[in-house]
Formats: structure tokens, C-alpha cells, sequence
């Protein structure tokens, strides 16, 4: 008995890794437009960085308004617009799909499985995400700051499956360990397996789950296809 749906990660699954570097310098130069000093500006900006994936800022000028707030400052409105556009510009510029993800989402779907996003993700992915190359084969995508859950929260896993119109029991769940959305991913009853590609670092522990998970992996989304065919259980 195959699976009926397969949710994938966004950033180090379907995507390569999240720039960390060019996000910073994003942010910096965010700074600059805004005449705050950079340091300041990301040392703040990463402190709210949950907050934002929990969705308590609706859009990127509402995050960049309340940074600002912290730093007693108030920009003019084409400032901070400037400083926003920046950011999705950045955002819309680095969906860089993984070799075999197109192939892989396309193989799925001509098997007659659905397919799922789960991502932790500030306001600008889902603005972003309509632009993305990999958006029209997602049958349904979920950004925690627009549910207002963070993986690795049963409720998440759930919404997923809802939407694809399946039992989570039926569905695959492919991370590269990001939040421990594995652990997250089995206790709300998906099977779930970790991208582990060889020879990719984590510098920044972006996947600490990858470490520690003894569950089954795969080294490539094209090993997916073949994995998706058969329910197996956890070892």
C-alpha cells in the first residue's frame, strides 16, 4: 500500500539550504536604509525572528515598524517600503530548487499522490512563494506565520494533511531536520525521513535534528518516488 500524500520542508529539501550570509547582508543594508546601525538592527531583528514565524507581524513593514519601535526611532514610509522591498527581493531570489525536485514533485503526481509544504517561515516566503518555480506543483502549502504554528507542532502536521484531504497516517514527511520537524512529523503519525545530502554542511545548525535522528533517510528527493510506494514502519 502506497502513501497518499508526500509534505516536504522547504529550505534544505525542496530548496538548497537558507543563505544565512545573504540574509545577514540583507538585513544589514535593511539597516542602512533605515540610518540604524547594522548590528543593532540584526541583533534585534533575529531576537523577533520566532515571533515572526508565529506570524504576530502580518507583513514585513509591521516587522520592520517594530524593530524600529525597539530602537526609538520612526521612519517615513517610503523608508521603511524601501527597506521591505529589499527583503522580498531577497526572498524572491533565492528559491533555488534541488536538482531532482521538479522531476520528483512531477513523478509523485503522475502516481496520483498529493503533495505538501510545511515550512517555519516569516511573512515574506508566502509573499514570495506565488513567484517560486515549485509553487504549481505543491498542491497545498503551509507557512507557520500565516497559521500561526511552528513545526514542530502536531498541529501543523495536521492542517497539512487536512487541506490534501488525507489521514496523517497516510502521509510521508521529507525534512532535512530543521526544528525537529522529524520528531514533530511522527508524533502527529506521519512516517517521516530526513534528506541528508552527503558532502552539504550545516555551519549555522539550521537542521540539529539531522544529528540525532535514527529514523530511515534519503540522500536524494529522486529516492522519494521509490519510498513513497510503501508504508514501513520506524526502527
Amino acid at each position: 500500500m502506497s502513501f497518499k500524500a508526500v509534505i516536504f520542508d522547504l529550505f534544505g529539501t525542496l530548496v538548497e539550504p537558507f543563505p544565512v550570509p545573504h540574509y545577514h547582508r540583507t538585513i544589514g543594508a535593511m539597516a542602512g536604509i533605515l540610518a540604524l546601525p547594522q548590528e543593532i538592527f540584526l541583533q534585534r531583528w533575529q531576537h523577533c525572528y520566532q515571533d515572526q514565524e508565529e506570524g504576530r507581524f502580518s507583513c514585513v513593514e509591521d516587522t520592520i515598524n517594530a524593530v524600529c519601535c525597539q530602537c526609538d526611532i520612526a521612519p517615513p514610509a517610503n523608508q521603511i517600503g524601501s527597506a521591505a522591498h529589499l527583503l522580498l527581493d531577497f526572498t524572491q531570489n533565492i528559491w533555488h530548487p534541488r536538482p531532482d525536485a521538479f522531476d520528483t514533485l512531477a513523478q509523485l503526481h503522475s502516481k496520483g499522490m498529493a503533495t505538501g509544504l510545511i515550512s517555519n517561515c516569516p511573512p515574506e516566503v508566502p509573499a514570495a512563494w506565488p513567484s517560486s518555480p515549485l509553487a504549481q506543483l505543491i498542491d497545498h502549502a503551509i507557512f507557520s506565520c500565516v497559521v500561526k504554528v511552528r513545526k514542530p507542532a502536531g498541529q501543523i502536521y495536521r492542517m497539512a494533511a487536512d487541506e490534501l484531504h488525507v489521514q496523517a497516517q497516510d502521509c510521508l514527511y521529507i525534512g532535512d531536520g530543521g526544528a525537529f520537524e522529524l520528531s514533530g512529523a511522527k508524533s502527529a503519525e506521519m512516517s517521516a525521513v530526513l534528506l541528508s545530502v552527503p558532502g552539504e554542511e550545516d555551519p549555522y545548525n539550521l537542521s540539529p535534528e539531522a544529528r540525532v535522528w535514527a529514523g530511515p533517510r534519503v540522500k536524494s528527493l529522486s529516492e522519494v518516488v521509490l519510498l513513497s510506494r510503501t508504508h514501513f514502519a520506524y526502527f
